[in-house]
This record gives structure tokens, C-alpha cells and sequence, in this order.
């Protein structure tokens, strides 16, 4: 863990897995199939003038999922990083809007480690920390191997627990 005193760097900052970039890609791949799909059964089921919108439609997912492919997601993966700190864990990600999303250790309500059925292939994991705030305050940390977070799953409740013990000590 990093000392409270030192400046938040990007040198502290620890990045996502590589493979998270294909977890991406294809999940990206099949939202857009799915609309290509649904757009081309349209156009060939529809008359003459209205399937012409159909072609519109399929251009424009065709496009987006060239931006998405090849620009959003290799931006997205070469920038989510996460900073374990003793008080805070801190989250940073985006491309073109950036956000910064700290959570002190004493906010955490439990911790989750999950895997889907594209992170399990790859190996990876997402983190999910639960806190007591409000909806959208919790934090998920994704692209994380399944050793990564289950160690950040245990480094942070021990933290938790020191914290615990720390405020029922007697004064």
C-alpha cells in the first residue's frame, strides 16, 4: 500500500490486463450483430421506401462499431487504472471524459468478485466494491486477472478489519 503522504502519480497507478481489450472488442462485436441482424432482417421484410432507412441504420452501426473497435476500446483498456492506497482505493478511467472515483475503506460495505462468461475465458475478473452511499455509488474495477482481485479483495478486507478493530479497541 501506498503511504498517505505521497502525491497521486501516474506511477502509482496500477493498469488493467491487456486482455481486457478483447473482452471489449468482442462484447462490443456482439451487441453490433445483434443490430446488424435485426436492421437487415428489417430491410429485407419491409417495403420498397421503408427499408431504405434499414440501409441508413446499418451504415451507421457499421460505423459506430469501426469508433468502437478500433479507437474507444484500446483508449478505454490503455487507461482504466486502479491505486490502492491505506484509507482509499481510487479508480481512474475514460477517453474522452476523464473520471476519478475514490472510495474510502471505511465507506465499503462488501466486496464481490465477479466473472462473466467472455472475463472467465480470458482469465479476468471485475471487482466490485459495494459501499454505503446511494445508487451509483459503488465501484467496479474491471479487467482485473481472477488472482489480481481476489488479492484486492483480501488486501482491502484486511484494511476493513484493522479499521474495525482500531475503533472497538478501549481507550
Amino acid at each position: 500500500m501506498e503511504n498517505e503522504s505521497l502525491p497521486i502519480t501516474q506511477e502509482n497507478w496500477v493498469p488493467v490486463d491487456k486482455a481486457y481489450l478483447g473482452v471489449l472488442r468482442i462484447g462490443f462485436s456482439l451487441v453490433h450483430l445483434i443490430g446488424l441482424a435485426v436492421a437487415s432482417v428489417s430491410a429485407w421484410l419491409l417495403p420498397d421506401p421503408a427499408h431504405y432507412v434499414c440501409f441508413v441504420v446499418i451504415a451507421l452501426l457499421l460505423c459506430s462499431f469501426l469508433w468502437l473497435f478500433f479507437i474507444l476500446a484500446p483508449n478505454r483498456c490503455a487507461r482504466t487504472r486502479y491505486l490502492l492506497r491505506e484509507q482509499d482505493i481510487n479508480l481512474q478511467k475514460g477517453f474522452m471524459f476523464w473520471q476519478l472515483v475514490s472510495i474510502a475503506h471505511n465507506r465499503i460495505q462488501h466486496l464481490e468478485v465477479r466473472q462473466g462468461p467472455l472475463e472467465r475465458h480470458y482469465g479476468l475478473a471485475s471487482l466490485i466494491i459495494y459501499t454505503a452511499g446511494t445508487l451509483g455509488s459503488d465501484l467496479i474495477i474491471p479487467g482485473l486477472t481472477l488472482a489480481q482481485a481476489q488479492q484486492l479483495k483480501s488486501q482491502l478486507l484486511n484494511s476493513i478489519n484493522a479499521e474495525a478493530l482500531d475503533v472497538n479497541e478501549p481507550i
